[in-house]
């Protein structure tokens, strides 16, 4: 059910390496995100489409903005 967590006894990183590579990205160490869901990128930071604000490491900003742009996000 949404909004319900969901406890798993696999790792982050082995759970990210099943997930599709175009679709969810790590924006910070211990946070993958689904590209779909971002409204927008500033230095920093991602907004997600349900105002979730989220951190993003200085080292994945050009990469997540790359994706982003790519991507068929609503950015």
């Amino acid at each position: 059910m949404e909004g319900e967590p969901i406890h798993l006894s696999a790792s982050l990183e082995q759970i990210a390496r099943e997930l599709p590579e175009e679709q969810f990205v790590y924006c910070h160490r211990s946070i993958v995100v689904n590209l779909e869901c971002v409204r927008s990128l500033t230095t920093g930071e991602l907004v997600l489409d349900d105002g979730t604000h989220l951190p993003v490491s200085r080292r994945r900003q050009v990469q997540l903005r790359e994706l982003l742009t790519r991507s068929d996000t609503k950015m």
